[in-house]
């Protein structure tokens, strides 16, 4: 595996490099993110045209996270190293 380091264009129009652990963390935490808002927006797919009311919007609940077999999560399974 290669392990150098990444680079990335800035915000500020600069490259940088960032360690592949750093990298690696990085992703885990989008992914991870992305995550937790599939499945705290899962309950209102396809329900909204407009912006979802306030008094309308799902409660967190911590049984959200685990979304594994969500289809919209299957090309980021990839990335959890099982």
């Amino acid at each position: 595996m290669c392990l150098l380091p990444f680079s990335f264009l800035s915000c500020e129009g600069q490259y940088q490099e960032i360690s592949h652990d750093d990298f690696y963390d990085k992703m885990q935490g989008a992914w991870i993110g992305q995550m937790a808002g599939v499945g705290w927006g899962l309950p209102t797919e396809f329900k909204w045209t407009t912006i979802i009311p306030e008094d309308k919007v799902p409660e967190w609940k911590n049984s959200m996270i685990n979304m594994q077999g969500n289809d919209d999560l299957y090309v980021e399974m990839t990335y959890s190293g099982n």
